[in-house]
């Protein structure tokens, strides 16, 4: 089965979200499949998206844990000795944590790890490949956390402060972690509250939730790129028609998802990329897919005619007898998804942004 590693984002409150570049949200997704087990509290927990695309849900006070496939449907449910409902939640492109009080799901390299904390991480906790992060108090200079070793279910060692930054100095760069005057930095991007004001001088961004695959930082309103520039706002109001509580989360490609009670609803990424480029869709009812690969979910079928592309993949996959990568597209209707090379037509000048899938990657291997 597929484990989760995890890129998403929780909001306690119910949400709609509307693009300003032009995508639109989509329901793509009823998560109340046969054998599913939900309660009203549902959207207290959660949503937490792997690289592979699949998706664990924690369940609302209880001990269970739903897998889901990339195409939402139920794996299985299994049993963790642990309750989850609120909590924090750090993710990334390498791993993940999600826990409340001193209890916490470590999610690295497709497995978990469940722990036993000494204290309650605060919002402003990181995971690092093997080093979770956290400062003393929010907003502080002052870390503490815990280096775990490779086998699951052992134990972690506590460090503090000295000791955290003597290991980023000494090994950090394998965790794409480095120093600038003791304050921590991730793939370059300062972390947590104080990075930012200090390093960019932006007290409003605050501790981050999500980074996605090229370095865009997500707060609960806002992306900025991994320069300190706001790329984009979310329109996020409370939608109280039925009572209806949602969750948001992102996932490692930057999509977002929106939870609304059962029904999941997706508004695909067209920020924080390079101009996009014009290409033509051919062909009729042309599929768009969730993510690149011949058996991702379909979430749209595209008309004929100009898309505005995003990026390609670096993995080509043979559709019709014709060999060609994926293309992330946003159609007329304002849609993101991608499209099969074989359906496309593009200027061979286009100079497009690589994605190396990690599915497509494991598929071609």
């Amino acid at each position: 089965m597929k484990r989760p590693i995890l890129l998403s984002m929780l909001l306690a409150s119910a949400i709609c979200a509307t693009s300003q570049t032009g995508s639109i949200s989509i329901k793509i997704a009823d998560l109340g499949g046969t054998g599913a087990i939900f309660d009203e509290r549902l959207a207290s927990v959660p949503l937490i998206f792997d690289k592979l695309n699949s998706l664990t849900l924690p369940c609302a006070e209880s001990n269970l844990l739903r897998h889901y496939d990339s195409s939402f449907e139920l794996l299985d449910i299994e049993e963790s000795p642990v309750y989850f409902s609120g909590g924090s939640l750090w993710n990334s492109f390498d791993s993940a944590f999600y826990g409340r009080y001193s209890t916490f799901i470590i999610l690295k390299d497709g497995r978990e790890f469940l722990r036993e904390l000494e204290g309650s991480p605060s919002s402003e906790a990181g995971m690092f490949g093997n080093l979770l992060l956290y400062p003393v108090q929010a907003g502080d200079k002052t870390l503490t956390g815990y280096l775990f070793p490779e086998k699951p279910g052992a134990p972690g060692i506590k460090v503090g402060h000295e000791d955290i930054l003597k290991y980023v100095r000494d090994a950090g760069s394998r965790l794409k972690l480095s120093l600038s005057d003791d304050v921590v930095l991730y793939r370059g991007i300062p972390w947590y509250d104080y990075g930012f004001r200090n390093v960019w001088g932006n007290g409003e961004i605050g501790g981050y939730c999500s980074m996605d695959k090229d370095g865009n930082i997500y707060s609960f309103y806002s992306v900025w790129n991994s320069e300190g520039k706001e790329i984009k706002k979310f329109d996020l109001g409370r939608e109280l028609d039925g009572g209806v509580i949602n969750q948001i989360s992102f996932d490692f490609e930057g999509n977002m998802y929106q939870l609304r009670n059962r029904e999941l609803f997706y508004l695909g990424r067209d920020w924080g990329y390079p101009d996009a480029s014009k290409g033509v869709a051919t062909g009729l009812a042309v599929k768009l897919r969730l993510h690149p690969g011949i058996n991702e979910l379909v979430i749209a079928e595209a008309s004929p005619g100009q898309v505005s592309v995003f990026e390609k993949t670096l993995q080509l996959e043979t559709i019709g007898g014709i060999i060609a990568p994926w293309y992330k597209v946003q159609d007329k209707d304002g849609i993101v998804g991608w499209l099969h090379g074989s359906f496309l037509s593009m200027p061979e000048a286009a100079n497009l942004p690589v994605f190396d899938s990690p599915a497509l990657g494991l598929r071609s291997r």
